[in-house]
């Protein structure tokens, strides 16, 4: 059987292909129309995908939305505005008449909108419910063990956090928390009051909290309920579009315009935010775990891509083991829509333990190749990629990392990625500066030897995702200063050789001319841009930054031929 499942609609539009139980494709339409966060029909990602896999779209049994397309949500809507959560205004009016009109046509439209571009799937259509497909996700990674899922994030069809149990193939939901009583919507909001762009920018919230006391005082919009911390979503949601919300409108000394300096009641803020949110995730992880009568958690939706919070579950006493969707946001909900789709027909779903998160697109060589003689590119084809450029990291040159199958998710995990080493601040800065064009203040993560992860991080475990922060210990500030936070907190990549053989081998070789067993690993782009997807890409970014070199496949083109490489 083959699926492909299908987020689309808001935000974050991606694909995943299965054949039977086995995930063979992933990627987010962004990557190929150059968007991000393209929310557009992703047909580019399917194309690609079925090209990919030698399939044809004749070949596809079912294609399955992340969205059920019902009117659950204008309900769910509408008692909102008659009970006053949401404002009672004429534009709101509007907009549930238009939500209404909309529903009516939803799945019609969808279905044509698929037939526009392919043949429908033989055995048709499925519409799953938002949060379920997040949990799905979520429990695909779970190995052997018989976990509850909790899913955090914006808004789903009606909810806004969730608690889910696998058992017997079978998906039942033990708790929600309804929108707009949501973390998501609260934290989107902080991040538009400092002047970032909300569901997408809240990541830079979570770096600034580091700087700042949490001492901004935010507890009238939370209300403590027996175990809960509630966001009351009314305060975080403004009543007409271009108002501010009642929180914005509290918080006014604190709001920051995009190209306004950041100050230390801004640090404050975020950190205060992220202290709140961090609490009431902890408090609700804590309660799924009695609910589902386990301590092994998995997590899922885009407030779950808040390593510093995954990092407090992760030592919370109440669980034994974490496991974190790496498509957290709802890219990942493509995995889950297919799955229940398979679940629907009768399939059953094999739990793979770690998902690899190399899913998307692959280049060869001699595509590599010609693109670079058509292009009258100077370039090389050492002997040993490895030791050449483990040789130039050693030198404190920023590498442009282009090898294999290209990540699914948000985090550039050693195939479409930038390196440099972290034995010096400055290269941090540099980067910053010359290649991301980014914060000054924003961290980046290492990728490490998981067989050396406890020599540099106190609390360390396998965290193949970067979605997991530990504390770093004192060979790792002393070594690896370059991405160590300024709280002393590190969003930790670990890496193996069965998880991307070649990159270990990058490490490797690094280690054994600096004893350092980590590098820098941020993600192959410049600012605003999605991670590059092809060789024209990564060439157009190279050649757009300060990186010092590229290896693109087996080759490597440099901006300075001075002496020969070491080879």
């Amino acid at each position: 059987m083959i699926l492909i499942g299908i987020n689309y609609g808001y935000h974050e539009s991606a694909v995943a292909i299965f054949i039977d139980d086995e995930l063979v494709f992933a990627a987010e339409e962004e990557r190929f129309t150059r968007i991000k966060q393209d929310s557009s029909f992703p047909v580019h990602a399917i194309k690609r995908g079925l090209r990919e896999l030698d399939l044809k779209d004749e070949d596809v049994d079912l294609v399955a939305l992340s969205w059920p397309l019902t009117f659950e949500s204008f309900f769910h809507d509408v008692k909102l505005f008659v009970s006053g959560k949401f404002g009672r205004t004429p534009s709101r009016l509007k907009k549930l008449i238009a939500q209404f009109l909309k529903t009516l046509s939803a799945r019609k439209k969808f279905r044509n909108q698929y037939a526009s571009y392919f043949k429908p799937p033989k055995k048709g259509f499925v519409f799953t419910n938002h949060h379920a497909a997040h949990a799905m996700s979520a429990f695909f990674l779970t190995g052997e063990n018989d976990p509850v899922c909790v899913v955090f994030d914006g808004r789903g069809t009606t909810e806004a956090t969730t608690f889910w149990k696998f058992t017997d193939n079978k998906l039942t939901k033990l708790f929600e928390r309804s929108f707009p009583d949501s973390l998501g919507v609260m934290y989107a909001n902080v991040t538009q009051l400092l002047g970032f762009q909300p569901l997408s920018d809240e990541w830079k919230v979570m770096g600034l909290a580091a700087y700042g006391e949490p001492k901004v005082d935010i507890s009238s919009f939370v209300k403590a309920e027996d175990w809960e911390l509630i966001f009351q979503g009314e305060h975080f949601l403004s009543a007409n579009d271009y108002d501010l919300s009642q929180f914005e409108q509290t918080f006014q000394l604190y709001r920051r315009k995009e190209e306004d300096p950041i100050e230390q009641k801004h640090k404050d803020i975020a950190a205060s935010a992220q202290l709140s949110c961090e609490k009431a995730i902890l408090a609700y992880v804590d309660q799924a775990t009695k609910a589902g009568k386990s301590n092994h958690v998995c997590l899922a939706g885009g407030v779950a891509l808040n390593c510093k919070a995954n990092g407090e579950v992760l030592r919370h006493p109440s669980v034994e083991s974490l496991r974190v969707q790496p498509a957290a946001g709802d890219d990942g909900t493509a995995i889950g829509a297919a799955l229940k789709a398979l679940l629907d027909h009768g399939g059953r779903m094999k739990k793979v333990g770690h998902m690899t998160p190399y899913l998307g697109t692959a280049y060869t060589d001699d595509q590599i190749e010609t693109i670079l003689r058509r292009a009258k590119i100077q370039f090389e084809r050492p002997r040993s990629l490895v030791k050449v450029v483990a040789g130039c990291l050693a030198q404190d040159q920023l590498v442009g990392w282009f090898q294999g199958r290209m990540e699914f998710g948000p985090r550039a995990l050693g195939s479409r990625s930038i390196l440099s080493s972290a034995a010096t601040v400055e290269n941090r800065d540099r980067v910053n500066e010359a290649v991301k064009f980014r914060e000054i203040w924003r961290p980046f993560a290492p990728a490490v030897m998981h067989e050396h992860g406890n020599k540099y991080f106190s609390d360390y475990r396998f965290s193949p995702y970067m979605i997991l922060s530990f504390w770093a210990n004192d060979h790792a500030k002393q070594t690896i200063p370059a991405v160590v936070h300024t709280d002393g907190s590190c969003r930790v990549q670990s890496v193996t050789q069965e998880s991307n053989a070649l990159f270990h081998e990058l490490l490797s070789e690094f280690a054994k001319i600096t004893t350092i067993h980590a590098l820098m690993n941020t993600s192959f782009n410049l600012k605003g841009e999605p991670i590059v997807e092809s060789p024209l890409d990564a060439l157009r970014t190279f050649y757009s930054s300060g990186l010092d070199m590229l290896a693109i496949g087996s080759f490597i083109i440099r901006k300075k031929y001075e002496g020969n490489l070491p080879d």
